[in-house]
């Protein structure tokens, strides 16, 4: 099945995971509602909540627009917006609600930057639906908080690629959208030397006043973040089974010498070490 929103996933596809800050509000809500149930809330939630129905159906309606929510649906009620929901057909209505923020560089909301569908049918909904039972089911517990966070944040991005249309216009205008447009500039361009000082051109402002929010939004100058990415690039590489010289050139260092003292100095360990210690690691699993 083809995305929803895939003519312009490629938006998404610049965005960096490490940039994006994902805030769980609440417990997870499991329920299993019958006739009776229904949501009448003039005044909205404060933060989204993302519902996702493995059972039955309910009527959604927000904004004044209704949207019937069946078995393999995901529905996203946005903060301060009238919201109202009753119980359709026969049995029950079993859903799984999570109230979250999502921020892009800990401060935009994310949601306000794109155009997106409240409700989609994920294209994925196996993966989806085992994936929240078990978060919900870790979430009841209280228990591995870290794993929650990765097996919510799994589902949401399914729910944003499927939802997604398009970044807003006004999101062209923003300081963010430039900065995204020059690390994924950046990153496509590891072994040219000039790719930070070619990605400044992408910026509407001076080299001094883009480097600063650079820097205040990624948190590291451009210069540091094209180092960090290509000694992740070489990390990587070196997981894979190239050799130190392989790994060096391929992540654009010339010089495997001052590659080596490079990592060692960021990674407390030689690139050789770190080779060793991948492969100890995966003869011990």
């Amino acid at each position: 099945m083809k995305r929803a929103g895939a003519a312009g996933a490629s938006f998404l596809d610049v965005i960096h995971p490490d940039n994006l800050k994902l805030i769980i509000t609440s417990k997870a809500f499991k329920q299993r509602q019958g006739d009776d149930w229904r949501i009448n809330n003039p005044s909205g939630y404060k933060d989204y909540d993302l519902f996702v129905c493995y059972g039955g159906s309910a009527e959604f309606t927000l904004g004044g627009k209704r949207f019937l929510v069946k078995e393999g649906h995901g529905f996203l009620a946005t903060p301060n917006a009238p919201l109202y929901a009753v119980h359709k057909g026969p049995g029950t209505f079993d859903a799984i609600a999570q109230h979250f923020e999502l921020r892009l560089f800990g401060a935009a909301d994310f949601f306000s930057l794109i155009n997106y569908h409240h409700m989609v049918r994920f294209s994925n909904w196996d993966y989806v639906g085992a994936t929240l039972e078990r978060f919900a089911a870790l979430n009841m517990k209280r228990e591995k908080t870290i794993l929650q966070h990765s097996l919510f944040f799994s589902v949401l991005a399914e729910f944003i690629y499927d939802a997604f249309t398009a970044e807003k216009d006004s999101m062209i205008d923003h300081n963010y959208y430039f900065i995204i447009k020059m690390m994924s500039y950046i990153d496509s361009r590891l072994i040219d030397d000039n790719a930070v000082n070619n990605a400044f051109s992408l910026s509407p402002y001076g080299y001094d006043y883009t480097a600063a929010l650079f820097k205040k939004h990624v948190g590291m100058t451009p210069k540091r973040y094209f180092l960090n990415m290509r000694l992740r690039q070489s990390k990587d590489l070196l997981m894979q089974g190239y050799s130190v010289r392989e790994a060096a050139i391929h992540s654009g260092f010339k010089d495997e010498l001052y590659f080596s003292r490079l990592f060692k100095k960021y990674e407390r360990m030689s690139p050789s070490e770190y080779k060793q210690s991948i492969l100890t690691a995966k003869e011990s699993a």
